[in-house]
């Protein structure tokens, strides 16, 4: 949440178009990058008010454990990865293709195929890896465990 006093309905938070505009991004990359997914707001607060005690310093908390990072985590997709996915035949493909090409523009045309298939494959695989990596961390931090 940005915070600022700008006479908003509640005090400290700027609105979405000024927040949006100093920060050069859309609501919704602001919520997927920047915001915690799990824990956006104090909703009881926001709900009850006084009535709802004060538990900023866990709210605070919580807010501030998505910004923690892992330096365990997948950053990259391994090196073997990478080689199986420059056997996938789609790949040989492609690239011999790309080798067979007269023209440069043809053979523009196919680079691009193949380095757009690996970036997609990459970040799929990342993002398999990645999940997988904070499903057993996360489980073992449950279990109260080492997890690196």
């Amino acid at each position: 949440m940005c915070m600022a006093n700008l006479g908003n309905e509640q005090p400290g938070v700027l609105s979405s178009a000024l927040r949006n505009h100093i920060l050069s991004h859309t609501t919704s990359v602001f919520e997927s990058s920047y915001q915690s997914h799990r824990v956006r707001a104090d909703l009881m607060s926001l709900a009850f008010g006084n009535e709802a005690g004060r538990d900023e310093q866990l709210f605070a908390m919580l807010r501030d454990m998505s910004m923690s990072r892992d330096a365990n985590a997948p950053v990259d997709i391994t090196a073997k990865e990478y080689r199986a996915f420059e056997q996938r035949s789609d790949v040989v493909m492609l690239r011999r293709s790309m080798d067979n090409a007269t023209d440069s523009k043809e053979r523009t045309r196919f680079r691009s195929k193949v380095n757009n298939l690996l970036r997609t494959l990459s970040q799929l695989q990342l993002e398999k890896n990645r999940a997988e990596y904070f499903k057993r961390v996360d489980y073992l931090r449950a279990k109260g465990g080492v997890y690196y």
